[in-house]
């Protein structure tokens, strides 16, 4: 016949089991029981995640048991992979993941990371340009990184509209209307909108056009 035991309670050690049959026949067989791991946990590389706004990282997953084990990750926002122990992220904000871990015995485990976006966004607008052909400064353009959207309007100093743009890359050359404008000052107003979708940011200024 076969007969089941169950204990609970058992401290690591090896223990000999003996088993009598009606005809008082004995056999007897030692098992190990090993000490039970501790539980699955979640590590990062990098740890702490931070990033700038549009710029991606490589995220690696380490475990506790140095094993071969199964991720699952939630939100799926901004990353490359919500399955894979290394992966490439790219959120916008600031956010923070949720992961759920299998190991090949069954033996499960959960852990979350962080990815943290500094949303500071730099912007220069130059003063100045000399559209003279020379190659150098020949345009006038706004740099920054991070923009989902821009519109650009520069007026003359009695409040004429000269240009216009809704290009992410703008590059005003001087010219209004296909003829160059006179040396002199012009005045910019620029609205951005930036990937992280926060509330659109207006720049005002001016720029001294120079031949």
């Amino acid at each position: 016949g076969t007969a089941n035991a169950y204990n609970p309670d058992l401290l690591a050690g090896t223990y000999t089991v003996t088993v009598i049959d009606f005809n008082n026949c004995s056999t007897s067989a030692s098992a190990i029981v090993h000490e039970p791991a501790g539980p699955l946990t979640l590590s990062t590389t990098p740890s702490p995640i931070n990033i700038e706004l549009n710029e991606s990282v490589t995220v690696n997953f380490n475990n506790s048991y140095n094993a071969t084990v199964s991720y699952s990750v939630e939100p799926s926002y901004g990353l490359s992979c919500t399955n894979c122990s290394t992966f490439s992220a790219q959120p916008y904000k600031t956010t923070e993941y949720f992961v759920d871990m299998t190991d090949s015995l069954g033996c499960t485990g959960t852990g979350k990371f962080s990815i943290i976006v500094d949303q500071s966004i730099p912007v220069f607008i130059p003063n100045a340009f000399s559209p003279n052909g020379d190659g150098q400064n020949d345009v006038w353009t706004v740099y920054t990184q991070a923009l989902y959207r821009q519109k650009v309007q520069v007026y003359n100093r009695i409040g004429e509209l000269v240009f216009e743009s809704e290009d992410d890359k703008i590059a005003w050359d001087g010219n209004y209307k296909g003829e160059p404008l006179p040396n002199g000052v012009y005045t910019y107003v620029i609205s951005f909108q930036w990937l992280n979708q926060t509330a659109e940011t207006n720049k005002t200024g001016s720029i001294q056009l120079l031949r």
